[in-house]
């Protein structure tokens, strides 16, 4: 009975085993599942991110076709913006190799497939059915919510552009600006900022579903392992508790059967049993039944080959998991810790042939230094029944392999083992190694950043508002720009810390945290009595850092920059309005009397006094401009103006100088330029002539020519080509660097044959930068010079060519015109009455603002020259009284021009502002006064 009990045991162990097995493949199967979570998740992340980038691209697809459609009136891009939105809107199926580049690879002239046939179903949908939160959701149709509106506004340019109602193209320019305009522009990013923090929000709830099934996984990968252990452990004790139950060695419980069952009865005595009540003993036992009742034989051939079963397959099955055991698996001896069994793994990882491993000490696989280690565990497992080290062990080659090692002690047959089983960790050692070294440079950084940075965290109530910061870690700069020492700061409150009783930018450092969107601020810090650079971050949950830095040295050399250039502004105003006040008297006085008559020696004197006149006003210009442009206070206006009168400007201009040297003076506009177009006259004015009147200066025979071109010509941008060419010295190629430099010229010594300050061509470069344009020079040493500039400008929306220009004519009227004449400086007075009168003009005097008032409510005037600077009522303060009515309700629009010595930059658009119709700066040429004056009286 003892014997079958032992069997009964030994099958009871097999079973579990089977058990054991099953929940083994049970656990594998789980943490597979775990993986394929990993992997839904981040399928479902992929699909929730193409849906979000589809309602983007969509848009923008939607955008390229209706501004190709508007462009080129293709019926096909039209037919695409339809097909866009309805597959969009779920009014139409999706074809089969629809992508979010499918519209981009489509050919021009390719007609796409009508109808798939699947289902229809709007991209909102889709997005829902993507299992997106409600959140992200609500951003997404935000989304497609704006994306509608802008899709209002396309439609409404498309509807435009094929209106019967006005002309054509004027219907195509209007529809066209429409798709560019900065409230379709702003539209568009309307739609992207909800999809950018859809973007964010599904990569956060992705990233946590992912991070807990990983953490799902790690620990269902090491229950495996601890349960392969066991498993492993348990079928060996399986084993060897039926080699115990058998009371001897497999083979010789073998021998004994097949010797009985071969009827060599003798041969059982060969062999004492370990215990009388083990299978052997059941033989002896036997072996008298068998002598005295020889009918039992066929019975005992029968349990011998179940047992021979039993064991070949439990010998089978404990192989076979040992073999597919992942790692490398081992059993030693104990004490001899000699390797008795191990696996395949065992030597293909290690580098050695099959059985080249039996007998192999446990210390012969470690390097010397982990020695002490090894025994440590050998100890650990011998007190404890369990240990697991991280170690390295050496293959054949020598190469060093680390492994996570783990080890059991068990009993058997009376002797002691030591089983485990060892997982190649390398690949997790690199990555722990680069993680290591990445934050080691990342601390290097830290401590020695020159800026000071500090990580804080938020403190809350209890209903959740932020109340204060604590300082979490600070670098050494820290205690360089504060003061305080970080043993000190760090776990201090900062209210506490900077004596604030507040603590200081919460708010601000409160939204960091919130928003996740960094901020950079400059502020004067009252408690370090210092000008603070800050740049917040946030690092996690209500977590951010601080870099800043002192620049108290940087806003007080700002600050006396300041100071500095208002000096000068104020300084150059003053000598401006100094100066121009008497060269308006004496330019003004020359000027009449070239109008007497005078004879040969008197016209040559007053012809000097006036190219005097003009060049130091020229040079005080220049001064005043190249100052304006260094100091940025020269804007850039975008006004209609006609090319045409450019080219009249240029050739009254220059026309005396040129024929003066006997050159050819020719200026040539290309048949195909806009005749108006929108850009800063006077800028273009000022750089033309600037670059005619070098090209004539530096030209003794010859020619000098303007021609312009149109270059890149669309509905609404393009540049113009001027070319100015001449005949004259050229520039030497060691001089093309240095002749844009202000003050510099060709010839520089005392010998040299051109007068001017050479501040022309410094202006001209600084004024192109300023207008996006590109200035280019063609030399030949020598042989004449060539600029080439090319400026950008726009097109109004009714443009007309040279060619279609209409036949313009203006009529004079004969009837004598009253201005009033404004001014407290009695030579200007005088000039400027003078002059008003040789142009036919009827004068009345008024020497203050407030005269000019009372002058005109009493009295009916076509138009008023008003001076700034007056006492009394300055010439601003006037005009606005006169815009207010003061003077009349009736005289509330008279053209009145500011003729003044102010001409800093933003004197002309103060003026301008105040109600004055245009601006002359003093000393004012008689041309110019007659040009303004005629023109404000035809609008009038």
């Amino acid at each position: 009975m003892s014997v079958r009990f032992d069997i009964r045991r030994a099958k009871f162990h097999i079973y579990l085993c089977i058990t054991l097995l099953f929940v083994l493949a049970l656990s594998f199967y789980i943490y597979v599942q775990a993986e394929k979570k990993i992997d839904a998740a981040n399928e479902t992340r992929h699909a929730s991110l193409l849906l979000a980038d589809e309602l983007r691209v969509s848009s923008d697809e939607l955008t390229r076709m209706v501004r190709t459609y508007v462009a080129t009136k293709n019926p096909v891009y039209k037919k695409r913006y339809y097909e866009i939105l309805s597959i969009r809107n779920g009014t139409q199926s999706r074809p089969e190799d629809y992508s979010n580049f499918y519209w981009s690879l489509l050919l021009p002239d390719e007609e796409k497939a009508e109808d798939s046939g699947s289902e229809k179903i709007a991209l909102l949908e889709l997005m829902r059915r993507s299992g997106c939160t409600s959140d992200e959701f609500d951003q997404l149709a935000q989304a497609k919510a704006n994306s509608d509106v802008l899709t209002a506004t396309e439609l409404a340019a498309m509807n435009l552009l094929e209106s019967d109602a006005g002309d054509a193209k004027e219907n195509q320019a209007r529809a066209m600006a429409s798709l560019y305009d900065d409230k379709y522009h702003i539209a568009k990013k309307d739609i992207m900022h909800p999809i950018e923090r859809t973007f964010r929000m599904m990569d956060a709830r992705t990233t946590a579903v992912v991070h807990d099934a990983e953490g799902i996984a790690l620990a269902l990968r090491l229950l495996f392992s601890g349960l392969a252990l066991f498993t492993v452990y348990y079928i060996l004790k399986t084993y060897l508790t039926i080699e115990a139950t058998l009371g001897a060695r497999v083979d010789e419980v073998y021998q004994q059967i097949m010797a009985l069952g071969s009827g060599d009865f003798s041969s059982v005595n060969a062999s004492t049993p370990k215990r009388k009540d083990s299978v052997m003993g059941w033989l002896q036992e036997t072996r008298k039944n068998l002598l005295q009742a020889y009918e039992e034989r066929a019975r005992t051939e029968t349990e011998r080959e179940r047992v021979e079963r039993t064991l070949q397959n439990e010998q089978q099955f404990v192989n076979t998991v040992i073999e597919n055991l992942p790692g490398i698996f081992y059993v030693y001896t104990y004490p001899e810790l000699r390797l008795t069994k191990w696996n395949v793994n065992h030597e293909s990882l290690l580098g050695y042939a099959p059985g080249e491993i039996e007998g192999r000490h446990i210390m012969d696989w470690h390097p010397p230094e982990n020695m002490d280690l090894v025994r440590q565990a050998v100890d650990t497992v011998m007190k404890e029944g369990f240990v697991s080290i991280e170690a390295t062990l050496l293959s054949k080659e020598g190469k060093a392999i680390p492994f996570l090692l783990t080890g059991v002690r068990f009993n058997a047959l009376g002797k002691t083992y030591l089983m485990g089983i060892g997982l190649d960790i390398a690949e997790r050692k690199r990555t722990e190694s680069a993680l290591r070294e990445s934050e080691d440079k990342f601390r290097s950084l830290y401590h020695e950043m020159t800026e000071g940075v500090a990580v804080h965290e938020i403190v809350r109530d209890d209903a959740g508002h932020p109340t204060d910061y604590r300082i979490l870690d600070v670098n050494p700069s820290f205690a360089f720009y504060t003061g305080i020492q970080p043993a000190a700061a760090v776990g201090e409150l900062a209210s506490r810390l900077y004596g604030t009783g507040e603590p200081p930018f919460l708010e601000t450092y409160a939204a960091v945290v919130t928003s996740g969107k960094p901020i950079r601020f400059e502020i004067f810090f009252a408690p370090l009595g210092k000008d603070l650079s800050i740049s917040a971050f946030s690092i996690g949950h209500d977590r951010f850092a601080t870099v800043f830095e002192d620049i108290s040295d940087r806003k007080q050399i700002e600050h006396e920059i300041r100071r500095a250039n208002q000096a000068k502004t104020e300084f150059l105003a003053n000598m401006s309005h100094e100066i121009r006040t008497p060269l308006n008297g004496i330019l003004g006085m020359l000027q009449l009397m070239e109008s007497t008559s005078l004879d040969g020696e008197q016209k040559e004197y007053i012809l000097g006094a006036l190219k005097s006149s003009k060049r130091l006003t020229l040079l005080l210009s220049d001064v005043l401009d190249i100052s304006r442009i260094e100091a940025g206070k020269v804007t850039i206006r975008a006004e209609e103006f006609d090319i045409c009168l450019q080219k009249d400007s240029v050739m009254d201009t220059f026309k005396l100088a040129s024929k003066e040297k006997g050159l050819l003076l020719d200026f040539t506009i290309d048949d195909d330029m806009p005749r108006r177009i929108i850009g800063d006259e006077a800028r273009l004015r000022q750089i033309l002539f600037n670059l005619v009147g070098n090209a004539i200066k530096f030209t003794d025979k010859g020619h000098v020519t303007i021609e312009a071109y149109p270059l890149l010509k669309n509905n609404v941008l393009f540049r113009v080509l001027f070319i100015v060419s001449d005949s004259g010295i050229g520039i030497p190629d060691d001089r093309l660097e240095d002749i844009f430099e202000p003050f510099t010229q060709v010839e520089g010594d005392y010998t040299r044959r051109f007068q001017g300050a050479g501040l022309g061509l410094s202006i001209v470069r600084r004024l192109v930068v300023l207008m996006h344009g590109e200035l280019a020079i063609g030399d030949t040493d020598g042989g004449g010079t060539t600029f080439y500039l090319s400026l950008p400008f726009k097109l109004p929306v009714s443009p007309k060519t040279l060619k279609e220009k209409a036949v313009e004519t203006s009529c004079r009227s004969s009837v004598v015109r009253t201005v009033l004449y404004a001014e407290d400086d009695e030579m200007s007075l005088i000039t400027g009455k003078r002059l008003l009168e040789k142009l036919g003009y009827a004068v009345v005097i008024a020497e203050n603002g407030q005269e000019a008032l009372t002058r005109l409510a009493a009295q009916e005037f076509d138009l008023i020259l008003m001076d700034v600077q007056m006492p009394v009522m300055d010439g601003v303060k006037a005009t606005r009284a006169i815009r207010e009515g003061r003077a009349g309700e009736h005289n509330a629009n008279i053209p009145i021009i500011a003729m003044t010595a102010y001409a800093m930059t933003g004197d002309k658009e103060k003026f301008l502002e105040a109600g004055m119709n245009d601006y002359l700066s003093k000393p004012v040429d008689m041309a110019a006064l007659k040009e303004v004056i005629e023109r404000l009286l035809r609008i009038k």
